[in-house]
């Protein structure tokens, strides 16, 4: 290991940079609804299995609301709202757009909009619903109108967008707090950067890797991101600790570098 070390850490560095552009990403796959991870004999799972033959195939749906509050729609209000469901309908991800109910008190307007089998967390359902929701910002809709998507789709949507904004969050945070960290173990600013640099390069690679893995049937869920940051990031600056110490205990008995590494290594 010691012998390849520069042809072992350009593999990592390959890795780290080529995995995250050609493999899915960790949120992706992971599955907010526990349900999923439910055995095949739950009477909800087996009610599911039923009731598949009346759904529709490759197809998903989302609900279009347009409304405001303290009024009916008027006449300029019902116009916009056909503009914008119009607009929507011509988004290249939509296959129909049903014009629905308009509410009691007259205030709202419901309509559903199927799409072309895009799954809520798939990288083309978040580009359709941006798509979407573009259409409906370039309609001018009149002061007080509001006009949204709801369901558990669109909140799937918005739910992985959080989750990755949270997980990136979540990352740089811990990263700055380990370097910190370690700033004041060591008292020196490349220790800390050796220490933490392998297991950011695993944490970029192990997220796509699972990500890869649950399209072959590996269920994960939503809590896999924040667990996999916290064991990587923790059991990887430990190691890297335990490697350091290990080199200057050797260092500081007049054992040279080379084999200071070689001891460090076959021992921890």
């Amino acid at each position: 290991m010691v012998r390849f070390r520069w042809a072992v850490l350009a593999v990592w560095i390959a890795a780290a940079v080529v995995v995250p552009g050609a493999l899915p990403t960790l949120s992706s796959a992971a599955k907010s609804q526990n349900t999923s991870f439910l055995p095949s004999s739950t009477p909800v799972v087996r009610a599911s299995k039923l009731a598949a033959p009346f759904e529709r195939q490759n197809t998903a749906s989302t609900l279009l609301i347009a409304g405001r509050s303290g009024g009916p729609l008027s006449a300029a209000d019902e116009s916009s709202i056909a503009t914008a469901t119009r607009a929507v309908g011509a988004v290249s991800g939509v296959r129909d757009v049903r014009s629905g109910e308009l509410s009691r008190d007259g205030s709202s307007r419901l309509a559903t909009v199927e799409l072309k089998g895009v799954g809520a967390r798939s990288g083309g359902g978040k580009m359709v619903f941006d798509q979407m929701r573009g259409a409906v910002r370039s309609v001018h809709a009149p002061a007080g109108l509001q006009i949204h998507f709801a369901g558990e789709l669109a909140q799937s949507v918005d739910a992985n967008a959080k989750q990755s904004h949270t997980q990136s969050l979540t990352e740089l945070l811990s990263v700055i707090f380990i370097i910190a960290l370690l700033l004041v173990v060591f008292r020196a600013v490349l220790a800390p950067l050796v220490t933490l640099f392998p297991a950011v390069l695993a944490l970029l690679i192990a997220g796509p890797l699972i990500g890869e893995a649950a399209k072959a049937g590996l269920e994960v869920s939503t809590f896999t991101q924040l667990i996999l940051i916290v064991i990587v990031l923790g059991a990887g600056t430990d190691y890297g600790l335990f490697l350091i110490f290990r080199v200057r205990e050797g260092l500081a008995h007049g054992v040279e570098p080379r084999e200071a590494v070689i001891a460090a290594v076959s021992r921890v």
